[in-house]
């Protein structure tokens, strides 16, 4: 819960002094706290490296769907956080409010929770679009690739709504209507993949995709349920950053491997079936 706004992040009640940390997980029974966005890259599945703040998407204020897709096709993965809460109990001005003892008399007395609810400031946010690059950077792009509308958005899909092979986004949204923003990458540098298995697991969740290039290899699984309370589209999307494809490994989920090496159209979306050999 980070905030990348200066005056909100100013406002926010911060970390825990270490002694109150210590007082909450050894005797309250919480666990430990972490006020910003976590990145842990995976080397090699040998150790985690946690790369939030390098990488630039440590601060995205009240955080929900964190959405990793190639959004522009170059062949990095982008990310995108949907962001914002009706009212901020972490404010500083209003936790001083609440705690004062007349306020608490008269907040008695009325006997209703809704008043000291409207007290809280609200949460609207912008949500962030990030585009990321070989080196596991990202830079962040909400205002100038987004609309900057402040919202309190939280579950979030994706899908090639207009069929024209780049992402469109589906966002929900409390006490306003739902965002649908439409991708305008103009490139025909993608390979889209629907994957279908044999056995009752037909939509072959699970599956892991190897897609090689000449100077670049693709990792997808396909997990659909991400983001918040949601689930994208199950077919798996790759920017292939105007490479050529030179073949795609299949692991299926009962762990028989499909490699298909013949011409490979790009530009288009392809169906594999789970091969009977």
């Amino acid at each position: 819960m980070a905030a990348a706004e200066e005056k909100i992040s100013k406002a926010s009640v911060g970390e825990d002094r270490m002694d109150l940390h210590r007082y909450k997980t050894n005797n309250l029974g919480y666990h430990n706290q972490y006020a910003r966005n976590m990145l842990q890259v995976n080397h090699e599945g040998k150790a985690f490296n946690e790369m939030g703040i390098i990488s630039g998407v440590a601060e995205t204020d009240w955080s929900w769907s964190a959405l990793f897709a190639d959004y522009n096709l170059d062949g990095d993965q982008d990310l995108f956080i949907t962001n914002g809460i009706p009212h901020r109990p972490n404010n500083l001005d209003y936790i001083n409010f609440i705690h004062n003892e007349e306020v608490k008399k008269q907040l008695a007395q009325k006997a209703d929770d809704q008043v000291a609810m409207n007290a809280m400031p609200t949460g609207d946010v912008p949500n962030y679009l990030f585009l990321g690059d070989d080196d596991i950077g990202f830079v962040e792009l909400a205002t100038r690739s987004i609309s900057d509308k402040r919202s309190c958005s939280n579950g979030a899909a994706y899908a090639d709504l207009d069929l024209d092979g780049d992402l469109e986004l589906i966002v929900n949204n409390i006490n306003q209507k739902a965002f649908i923003y439409e991708n305008m990458t103009d490139s025909k540098a993608f390979l889209n993949i629907r994957l279908k298995s044999r056995g009752q697991n037909s939509l072959a969740i699970g599956a892991k995709v190897m897609l090689y290039q000449e100077a670049r290899t693709q990792y997808k699984q396909l997990n659909p349920t991400k983001g918040f309370m949601s689930s994208v589209d199950y077919t798996l999307s790759f920017g292939l950053g105007g490479q050529k494809v030179d073949s795609i490994k299949i692991t299926w989920p009962d762990n028989s491997v499909q490699t298909i090496i013949d011409s490979i159209s790009t530009g288009t979306i392809i169906d594999i079936h789970q091969s009977d050999r």
